[in-house]
């Protein structure tokens, strides 16, 4: 089991024990505890990246994780790459998926991974790939919003042929202002009594030492320096700013590229994954500390970061730590099999299972059953 520090909050630890159902910083209703939300760009790849980002949570006894740019493909081998992921990481991860709805975006897309007990009931994709929203509660009850927003960028790729065009940027300025109108409208519609956490990556940086050239880009970052006041003024604070600034200077990009003029080689560094917050009135969810997982053994050149929180246990849910045989069914099998099931089914199934979870956390708090998950 944890420690409990003098002041009873039960701290997690890289490597610390527990099953896959119940964490081990979980304890008794009323307790104390505190976990974290971790955030990763995948750049594309939904393979080894992805395995060892969860890998990584596990060990650290994190229980959500959101993965951007996860790069699951269009069609047949999106299909095949969910089946992957979905079967490497059945036993200790549930994952659900909010993917672009464009061919030439295959590369984005968003991963809600949940375990321990953190029950994610709606998971929404309101612009497809680039931002969705994520409402639950965590293993001690606490309702928590989640924003995750993937951002354009106004730089090309380094692989591409040519550069981007200032009618390219102007497009992406625009597609990038329609995903910051979206997030605001979401905080101004979220309940007071959910604690809000808003990760991703945004692609533009807030100040200019936090770009390695010093440089920053009035046109492009401005436009997020702007939305981030006016995320100011609906009670959302930087977690940059509350727990880093001005202490260090801080990057979570890392590139290496070859000038196509000069063919110079530069090591390009810049802050552009980001995390905020917005504490519930009752202040039941305290954020606490905002990380960047260096050490990380995610090889992408995004480096995860992390939201970590403390709060009470408000839960009366009793965990299993075995495997609890289905004994009911809304679906045959033959329907639930992957190879056989269709878009149509997946979604009946999500509204079953989100139903569901409604009703037991209903009767959870208004009746203060236990039930056992």
């Amino acid at each position: 089991m944890p420690a409990v520090g003098a002041t009873g909050v039960r701290e997690y630890g890289r490597g610390a024990g527990g099953s896959a159902t119940r964490p081990a910083w979980l304890g008794p209703a009323g307790s104390k505890y505190r976990t974290e939300v971790r955030y990763a760009n995948l750049k594309g790849n939904c393979t080894n990246k992805l395995d060892a980002t969860l890998l990584e949570a596990q060990r650290a006894q994190c229980c959500l994780v959101v993965l951007s740019q996860t790069g699951l493909g269009h069609k047949n081998t999106q299909k095949i790459n969910k089946h992957r992921v979905t079967s490497t990481h059945r036993d200790n991860w549930k994952l659900q998926f909010a993917l672009p709805a464009r061919k030439h975006e295959q590369q984005e897309g968003v991963i809600v991974c949940s375990r321990g007990g953190w029950s994610a009931t709606q998971v929404e994709n309101i612009i497809p790939g680039r931002l969705v929203m994520v409402r639950g509660k965590d293993p001690g009850g606490n309702p928590i919003a989640i924003v995750v927003v993937q951002g354009f960028t106004n730089q090309g790729s380094k692989h591409a042929d040519t550069a981007l065009t200032q009618v390219d940027i102007n497009q992406r300025k625009t597609k990038q202002r329609q995903i910051f109108g979206e997030m605001l409208r979401i905080l101004r519609e979220l309940p007071e009594n959910d604690t809000v956490m808003v990760l991703g990556d945004f692609n533009s940086t807030l100040k200019p030492e936090h770009r390695s050239n010093g440089k920053i880009d009035k046109h492009w970052d401005g436009v997020f320096v702007a939305q981030v006041e006016k995320m100011k003024q609906l009670g959302c604070k930087s977690a940059e700013e509350q727990f880093m600034c001005p202490v260090k200077t801080v990057y979570t990009r890392f590139d290496s590229r070859t000038d196509r003029r000069s063919e110079e080689h530069n090591v390009y560094m810049a802050k552009l994954d980001h995390a905020f917050f917005r504490e519930n009135a009752r202040r039941a969810v305290t954020i606490t500390g905002h990380d960047i997982l260096n050490e990380s053994i995610n090889t992408s050149d995004h480096t995860p970061i992390s939201l970590t929180y403390t709060a009470t246990n408000l839960s009366r849910r009793r965990f299993e730590t075995g495997n609890i045989p289905q004994t009911t069914r809304l679906f045959p099998q033959r329907m639930l099999d992957e190879d056989n099931r269709t878009d149509a089914v997946t979604a009946n199934i999500d509204e079953w299972s989100a139903a569901l979870d409604v009703a037991l956390h209903a009767d959870e708090e208004d009746k203060g059953m236990d039930f056992i998950l």
